[in-house]
């Protein structure tokens, strides 16, 4: 009976220690489990973007594909090359313009000579002289000309107009665009002329203009409206040439190098190479 009774507890505790062990091993196993999928979660939240940039990409896309953002695009981004053109080369537009003055008035017309004696004798702020009426110029014309082209050509591409060949649509497109913009840039242009030859004045003459807007508003208070507008006519029959050799062959030449399988680098270099070379016709 004893014997029997030490077996039976002996064999209760044998089961039990299994039983903890395999609670244990169980236990075990499911803490295992939850760290190799805690681990998992993080390891996949660790390739996610974070919040930021979801919400950033998700506004990218959301205004990529606003109707207001794609007609408002080549404006904005003609205007934003032109200001970072006109950045690099008002120097150079404003020897020019001293060139063209000292033509004028019979004196010598050598670059050099004349930005080193504007150098010697006014410093060298002066060649930037007129900037804000040359990047306000550029923010109009700029943006007009190479936005309204491209409204034109979308334009164009209509069903309507298939009779008509390709190069002699994008010519028109390009010619229309350059003269408009031309007309809208003008008082900008002719207060950039005005502020860079204002220092070759007589003292007594100098307006001292303040920036583009002082010097559009002195010009319509002293000459009127209209006379904003002195010498549009040359200015957009100008920029009709030179946006039809520029625009336009740049258009076709894009389009033609695309045909031919070029990539899209070739296709933007190609392009404007081919149509430097042909604006500086007209």
């Amino acid at each position: 009976m004893l014997a029997q009774s030490h077996g039976s507890e002996c064999l209760f505790y044998l089961e039990d220690v299994c039983r903890v062990e395999d609670i244990h091993r169980r236990r075990t196993m499911l803490m295992t489990q939850e760290i190799s999928r805690l681990a998992g979660q993080i390891n996949l939240r660790s390739r996610l973007p974070s919040s930021s940039l979801i919400w950033r990409s998700r506004t990218a896309a959301v205004v990529a594909d606003n109707p207001l953002w794609q007609t408002a695009k080549p404006l904005i981004t003609g205007s934003l090359s032109g200001v970072v053109a006109t950045c690099c080369i008002q120097p150079l537009d404003m020897v020019k313009v001293r060139v063209q003055l000292a033509a004028a008035e019979g004196r010598a017309t050598s670059p050099f000579k004349i930005a080193t004696e504007t150098f010697r004798k006014e410093g060298i702020l002066t060649f930037y002289s007129g900037l804000s009426a040359g990047l306000m110029r550029q923010v109009v014309y700029t943006g007009a000309r190479f936005g309204l082209f491209d409204i034109f050509v979308e334009q164009a591409n209509h069903a309507r107009f298939d009779a008509v060949p390709g190069f002699a649509k994008k010519a028109i497109c390009g010619v229309a665009a350059g003269g408009i913009a031309a007309i809208a840039g003008t008082p900008a242009d002719l207060a950039l002329v005005r502020m860079q030859s204002d220092s070759l004045l007589p003292e007594a003459q100098r307006r001292n203009y303040r920036g583009v807007t002082d010097a559009v508003v002195t010009i319509a208070k002293t000459e009127g409206v209209t006379g904003l507008f002195k010498g549009a006519s040359t200015t957009s029959a100008r920029a009709m040439a030179t946006n039809f050799g520029s625009l336009a062959f740049n258009a076709q030449a894009k389009e033609t190098l695309r045909d031919a399988g070029a990539s899209s680098t070739v296709q933007v270099f190609g392009g404007a190479l081919i149509a430097g070379f042909a604006s500086s016709f007209f």
